[in-house]
């Protein structure tokens, strides 16, 4: 009897279930392993956002670069000197930005326009300018006081030279947008520069500083033009892109910067403190009928 108690007592406990510690102790265990696939879950999802981000900044980088490579590098003179070949000039009225990268020195964010003529079948006037990137085209023509905007090649041809098509790419605007003879290459445009060599690498600077501030003796007038049998051997070129999501929280801020001085501080800190967030491209580009 008292062996077939203890089979008896040893098979209840075998059926017996979980305690209700147990059952407590299994449940804390499998949340603390869902938590931990969300969290990693959510980095992947970021990283992968990340990149993607990075990858369309990259693709859009590397695309402007390429298109005003294959412009610039058939750069030509007119050999007349009442014709400007290349132009270099700060466009911009507000004072360029300086920030300092993650790891790096000051550098500035300088806004320039780039005009130069090309001569295949027939003479082309061709240019880029940065211009205001808020969302209503009525701003486009407000290009004096902009720290943030976007990129646009201007292109137009004719069989006869003439110094007013440097005029028209000065000039206003929303016209030459609206009939396509302005295109948008890149948004979110922080910096661009030029800096033209001659053929021993010294750059033109029509004994200028290489680089004035616009808070100088040279206030809004500063540029450099070439003519008559004169175009650079090679050029310098830079191109400062702000990340997309950063442009996104900045967009507010640019579509109301349309006046002078508008929001003008309020975007400078913004690039300052997210200085991480500018992708610079360079890239020197020979000019192919530059004589040598």
């Amino acid at each position: 009897m008292k062996t077939r108690s203890l089979h008896v007592q040893i098979r209840r406990r075998q059926q017996s279930g979980l305690t209700l510690i147990e059952m407590l102790v299994a449940s804390t265990l499998l949340l603390l392993i869902l938590l931990s696939l969300m969290l990693m879950f959510n980095q992947t999802q970021r990283a992968f956002r990340t990149g993607l981000g990075q990858n369309d900044i990259m693709e859009t980088g590397r695309a402007a670069m390429d298109f005003i490579a294959r412009d610039v590098e058939q750069m030509a003179a007119a050999y007349r000197w009442d014709i400007t070949n290349a132009q270099v000039q700060l466009h911009s009225k507000v004072d360029p930005v300086i920030y300092t990268p993650p790891g790096g020195e000051d550098q500035t964010l300088f806004l320039q326009t780039f005009f130069f003529l090309r001569n295949q079948r027939d003479w082309e006037a061709m240019g880029y300018r940065v211009l205001n990137s808020s969302v209503h085209t009525d701003g486009l023509d407000v290009t004096n006081n902009i720290i943030v905007g976007a990129l646009y090649s201007f292109r137009t041809n004719s069989s006869n030279l003439s110094s007013q098509h440097m005029r028209t790419f000065h000039g206003p605007t929303l016209t030459m947008v609206t009939s396509g003879t302005m295109r948008r290459l890149a948004d979110g445009v922080v910096h661009f520069k030029v800096t033209m060599y001659d053929k021993n690498g010294r750059p033109f600077t029509n004994d200028m500083p290489p680089e004035v501030y616009l808070n100088d003796l040279f206030k809004g007038l500063h540029r450099m033009n070439l003519s008559g049998a004169s175009v650079p051997a090679s050029i310098d070129l830079e191109l400062g892109i702000l990340d997309p999501r950063a442009l996104d929280q900045l967009r507010p801020l640019i579509a109301d910067s349309l006046l002078p001085g508008r929001n003008e501080d309020a975007i400078r800190r913004f690039l300052t403190n997210n200085a991480g967030k500018i992708h610079i491209f360079r890239r020197q580009i020979p000019i192919r009928t530059a004589v040598r």
